[in-house]
């Protein structure tokens, strides 16, 4: 529930920051506009150097407050197309949160703080039904199930 109630703080941010975009008169050509709004979609180059790098790279720039830090600079220098670009960088964060794009975990491009994403999503999804299914099934022998090594408590040296 937490993860629907994120998705539609995201749609609502979206929503608020486009319109803060369209009242500060951004780029007047509509194709600047939509480049601009895909800018932050570059980052995934850095995935290039490693799914670790690329998620650090992908968060830094899709967090909200990275919009807001462009458009406060632009407010304080008195920028106006500054205050733009702030309001359209967390427009894109917003859409990507409403959408389900969250924020990028080190373990890869799938995995996500909302979720994962993907044809992955899909299987992961078949996988624990099927698994809750032939669990509910199974007779109840847990008690003759070892436990795994890295769980045993260790003896103190």
């Amino acid at each position: 529930m937490a993860i629907g109630w994120q998705r539609v703080e995201g749609a609502l941010i979206f929503i608020g920051a486009l319109a803060m975009f369209l009242w500060l008169d951004g780029p007047q050509r509509w194709w600047a506009a939509v480049l601009l709004f895909f800018a932050p979609d570059l980052s995934f180059a850095g995935y290039l150097a490693g799914p670790r790098v690329g998620a650090v790279i992908y968060n830094v720039v899709h967090i909200y407050a990275f919009g807001v830090v462009i458009g406060a600079l632009g407010l304080i220098l008195s920028v106006p197309v500054m205050m733009a670009l702030g309001a359209l960088w967390l427009a894109h964060s917003g859409l990507d949160r409403a959408l389900g794009y969250g924020l990028k975990l080190s373990t890869g491009f799938q995995d996500t703080h909302l979720g994962r994403i993907g044809r992955s999503r899909r299987r992961a999804r078949r996988t624990w039904s099927t698994d809750r299914r032939r669990l509910c099934a199974a007779p109840r022998v847990w008690h003759r199930i070892p436990e795994p090594e890295s769980f045993r408590a260790r003896p103190r040296t």
